[in-house]
């Protein structure tokens, strides 16, 4: 799986990507193998986010968990940056329990990316 290591404000992090989509951000040092330019457009991005200068991220993603946490990931997107949301007035918004919400959120595999 190509992946990318990246030094951040707050330690390394690795980008992976499968398919043309990233689908992973985690914390520590990663493999880097098969840089590609979509890892490397999505550490650019990163790093204009950690120095202030990025609030969103225009990136392919295709984050591996079942169709209820996938639909919580793409509800967490469209909170726009600054703002926050509990899990009940998530749950709300998809018809769901918060403690369901909470634990989709807790499995989000593209921290910052997706917020959470």
């Amino acid at each position: 799986m190509p992946q990318l290591s990246l030094l951040t404000p707050y330690g390394e992090m690795t980008l992976s990507e499968e398919d043309g989509a990233l689908v992973a951000l985690d914390w520590g040092r990663g493999r880097d193998r098969q840089e590609t330019p979509l890892l490397r457009r999505a550490a650019r991005q990163l790093h204009a986010y950690f120095d202030g200068e990025r609030t969103m991220f225009d990136l392919p993603l295709a984050p591996h968990g079942t169709p209820f946490q996938r639909r919580v990931w793409q509800t967490l997107r469209a909170v726009p940056y600054g703002q926050t949301l509990t899990y009940g007035a998530l749950a709300a918004r998809l018809s769901s329990h918060a403690r369901a919400v909470g634990q989709a959120v807790g499995k989000n595999p593209l921290p910052i990316i997706v917020p959470c």
